[in-house]
């Protein structure tokens, strides 16, 4: 392992949840055309959601190699991201020990219950990240107590960027921000080994891996670079999970400007100066490394974003393309019909972690219709990512990013939610520039100059107590 920033040309590579990118990026942060294909989810009984690291290692060799072969001057460096939280077991040869568990897996759910006399909070108080099902401590709890053998066989108890990074070099990489929440000290990046103690797995610290020093790396193992048709030595960087890399992707760079992800998971967060735990307040949300040593990422990310419309795109016979046509043909309020997001069955996360509640349309009538629908959920979803942005405190800008801005329609309605412009940055995949950028060390680096949505000041008292009346109905869900 080394460690240096990448010179020239960049593979970006981002790990979603459901899709897998890949893309050159320029010197200057130009980013070429993207690559894509799905990744695939296993779902089953009880809140198990799984993902093979085979499988997505197939995909991410697939993705490169169509990049590569289109590339018309040599690859310097690899860069990779990706989805967060979860549990991605790996024995001492890099190998699987399981199915990764998924960050939307809710089995540990009877965990957190049962942490709730006190656990959750005193990490809460001292870390200032929460729990949610899908989180580490929650699922190495729940294996130590019903799958040990798991963990026994383990050697890494790790994520999806440094597992997916294993495969392609045979080494462990490990960048800060993936073990942050909860195990990090994010001033100093030195683990908390009382966290483990607290939760009960203190016998299992060993699996935390170590965290590896900004811009570090490890060169492609022969046989990858054969088969990718690089050089043997070509650096690979484990990067920063998505959410970081989509913020320096985007270029928010100070910490009173919020970037809002709307992709699987609707992620609202900003930059914080010299992050203290928060000793007020319901839990929620966490404070994870980035590659600006001062500097942390405040996050709140929900559970569901745009798999809440790909549902009901589904349910009333509608493509995503036609989005914008059902928004443009309700009216604000959607004729009556409201609507709660809360679609996962691990529950919410941010701005309040609930393992318990769901979502639900109300309002409906004879002449509701599926324009109506929409508009409703695609409200309720713009609800929560205001109630996500008012835990993060001040904020005068936002940054729109994720598959869910591609139509204007609901970029709109976001902005009329918020009462506040949102910046559509100049390029798309925003992430995967996020990956490259940082592994460049040009983390300051500009975006090119993207559309602004402004707000309609005319929906300001419409949407402040359609707001209003949304709050009241997620406190009486929750009871």
């Amino acid at each position: 392992m080394s460690e240096s920033g990448a010179a020239g040309r960049v593979l970006a590579i981002d790990v979603g949840t459901s899709i897998v990118k890949a893309a050159v990026v320029e010197p200057d942060g130009t980013v070429g055309d993207a690559v894509a294909r799905p990744a695939e989810l296993h779902a089953g009984r009880d809140g198990v959601v799984e993902q093979r690291i085979e499988e997505l290692t197939g995909a991410v060799l697939e993705v490169a190699r169509r990049v590569i072969d289109t590339a018309d001057r040599p690859i310097d460096g690899i860069a990779i991201t990706g989805q967060g939280d979860g549990l991605w077991l790996r024995d001492a040869q890099g190998s699987p020990v399981r199915p990764a568990i998924s960050w939307m897996d809710s089995r540990a759910a009877a965990v957190l219950d049962e942490w709730d006399d006190g656990v959750a909070d005193e990490l809460y108080r001292g870390t200032g990240s929460c729990l949610f099902p899908g989180s580490p401590p929650a699922l190495l709890a729940w294996l130590d107590r019903h799958e040990p053998e798991s963990l026994d066989r383990s050697a890494v108890a790790g994520r999806c960027v440094d597992a997916i990074a294993e495969q392609l070099t045979g080494a462990v990489v490990v960048d800060a921000a993936s073990v942050s929440a909860p195990f990090l000290d994010v001033r100093t990046r030195d683990y908390l080994d009382w966290v483990p103690e607290v939760c009960g797995f203190g016998h299992r610290r060993a699996l935390l891996p170590e965290v590896a020093p900004p811009g570090a790396n490890a060169p492609l193992l022969p046989r990858v670079a054969s088969e990718l048709g690089l050089a043997a030595d070509t650096p690979v960087y484990a990067g920063p999970y998505d959410v970081v890399a989509c913020q320096y992707g985007a270029g928010a760079h100070r910490t009173d400007a919020a970037v809002v992800v709307l992709g699987t998971t609707l992620s609202c967060q900003k930059l914080v100066d010299w992050p203290v735990a928060p000793v007020d307040g319901e839990p929620a949300g966490s404070y994870l490394c980035t590659p600006t040593p001062d500097r942390a990422l405040r996050i709140m990310p929900s559970m569901v974003g745009t798999p809440a419309i790909d549902w009901l795109h589904r349910l009333i016979g509608t493509r995503s393309d036609e989005l914008d046509g059902l928004l443009r043909d309700s009216v604000a309020g959607a004729h009556g019909v409201t609507a709660l997001p809360f679609y996962s069955s691990a529950g919410e996360r941010a701005p309040f972690v609930d393992s318990s509640v769901r979502a639900r349309f109300d309002g409906l009538e004879l002449t509701s219709d599926r324009h109506d629908l929409m508009r409703a959920l695609c409200e309720a979803i713009a609800f929560a990512a205001r109630s996500c942005l008012a835990r993060l405190g001040e904020v005068d800008a936002v940054t729109g990013v994720g598959g869910g801005f591609r139509s204007r329609q609901l970029a709109q309605l976001f902005a009329d939610v918020l009462q506040l412009p949102i910046m559509l940055p100049g390029v798309e995949q925003v992430g995967v520039r996020g990956a490259a950028v940082i592994a460049q060390g040009l983390t300051d680096d500009p975006v090119p100059d993207g559309v602004v949505i402004e707000p309609d000041r005319r929906m300001a008292a419409q949407y402040e107590d359609a707001y209003a009346r949304y709050l009241v109905t997620v406190d009486q869900a929750r009871r």
